[in-house]
């Protein structure tokens, strides 16, 4: 009997394969940061440092977080936007239009139904095709259903019905926004409310009546009886929604806050993240980190957050802050492994909420788990509002700045805009903060 030969070893290409992101040069093209794991710990240990002793000059100064009395001190610094006299202004000279006559004009000027290509080959479009792409999108976004817009116009169930299997599909939607986004980038004015370099996520819970994959039971706003789904929306400091999914309603918002930048297929360059609270772990400040971005979210109760010091033990009132001690044993030997982990993550190899959530659940038996999140420990007093409420503090024209900025990216995902100033938001407390959820 003839010996069964083994089937061929098959290949891929380096370009295609994760591993080839372990080579120095790769890794230091994908991050933007130092490849020597020990010269990134010396980096942020002098950071830390650095911030350390302007906190301790602080104590008079109009900050988010001073020291007083050897106690770290957190409160909110206003309102930056002003009392909403110009929104309401502007707001009682604005037209009212229709949503049908705003989504041809804004059509006129983005071109965004040519983005919505059919699922077949077909290429021509009926000269109809605009208007029922129109109704179609109304009937979703309003909740009136494609039965209700049937009986309120002259098109028929089946040709809505029709029009949003071929055309309203994600991928045409993902495709659609991103033109609205780059439109609206573009203009002059949109520049005033900020650069698009900053943006903000939150999500929203609602109940539903069905069972599926991204439901999930959470009694606290659905009862003991009903399930819900949890839509987490990124928000750019321009009021630009640039990203929209629905995920499980009883997750952390943490694990997926980078999917959004990540996947940005805008034309904005995202560089600086915010969350609530709920949106943040260790593990995600070494992420961002890693991914040479900078995240900043406003954490609850931060004067009762576990600060870690690394490097040499300075002196004074500030450093007491830093009870602590970094273990940086359990980040050096798995340098290379952080280093694989964030090319993976930038190239898309795979997606951010898996691969934390996995890494999440594995706990401290998993070595890379906990590397990551000693790292993130370092990284936490430099990056949160702690880090950009004492920095700032020494130019107190900047610091209000900085907090105005954060303030307001974070204010435009998770709130609800008031009559008479779209698009607004209510700061809140790092004292009475809770959910931003409803």
């Amino acid at each position: 009997m003839r010996a069964r030969q083994p089937p061929p070893t098959r290949t891929r290409p380096a370009t295609c394969c994760p591993t080839s992101a372990g080579r120095p040069s790769e890794l230091a093209r994908t991050s933007g940061q130092p490849v020597d794991i020990d010269e990134r710990l010396r980096h942020l240990a002098d950071e830390q440092a650095r911030l350390v002793r302007r906190l301790e000059t602080a104590a008079d100064c109009e900050a988010e977080a001073v020291l007083r009395d050897g106690e770290l001190i957190a409160d909110a610094a206003g309102d930056h936007r002003g009392d909403g006299k110009l929104g309401k202004l502007v707001a009682e000279r604005l037209p009212e239009i229709s949503l049908p006559d705003l989504l041809i004009e804004v059509d006129g000027w983005t071109g965004f139904t040519e983005r919505l290509t059919p699922a077949g080959a077909a290429k021509s479009r009926s000269e109809e095709l605009p208007c029922v792409l129109y109704a179609a999108i109304l009937a979703e976004a309003t909740n009136l259903g494609l039965t209700g817009m049937a009986r309120a116009s002259r098109f028929t169930y089946e040709q809505l019905e029709w029009t949003t299997d071929w055309y309203l599909r994600e991928s045409t939607l993902r495709d659609a926004n991103a033109g609205l986004v780059d439109y609206h980038h573009a203009l002059p004015l949109t520049m005033s409310w900020g650069s698009g370099q900053l943006s903000s996520s939150d999500g929203q819970r609602f109940a539903t009546r069905t069972r599926g994959p991204e439901t999930g039971a959470l009694p606290r706003y659905f009862g003991h009886r009903r399930r819900g789904v949890q839509m987490y929306s990124w928000t750019s400091d321009q009021y630009s929604q640039y990203d929209s999914r629905v995920i499980a309603a009883n997750v952390r918002d943490a694990t997926h806050t980078l999917d959004g930048i990540l996947d940005n297929q805008t034309a904005l360059e995202i560089e600086e993240h915010t969350t609530d609270t709920h949106g943040y772990t260790e593990m995600i400040f070494a992420a961002y980190d890693l991914l040479d971005l900078r995240f900043v979210p406003r954490i609850r109760d931060l004067d009762r957050q576990r600060l870690y010091q690394h490097g040499t033990s300075t002196t004074g009132e500030a450093s007491e802050l830093l009870r602590h001690r970094l273990r940086p044993e359990l980040i050096i030997p798995h340098g290379e492994s952080l280093f694989r982990l964030a090319a993976s993550l930038k190239h898309g190899w795979a997606p951010a909420s898996l691969l934390l959530s996995r890494l999440q659940a594995s706990g401290p038996r998993n070595p890379l788990a906990r590397a990551l999140q000693e790292y993130g420990r370092l990284v936490k007093p430099t990056s949160s509002s702690t880090g950009s409420a004492t920095s700032s503090c020494a130019d107190a024209t900047a610091g209000s700045s900085t907090r105005a900025r954060t303030s307001t990216g974070y204010g435009a995902s998770c709130s609800t805009p008031t009559k008479g100033s779209p698009g607004t938001a209510t700061p809140t407390s790092n004292k009475n903060k809770r959910s931003a959820s409803p």
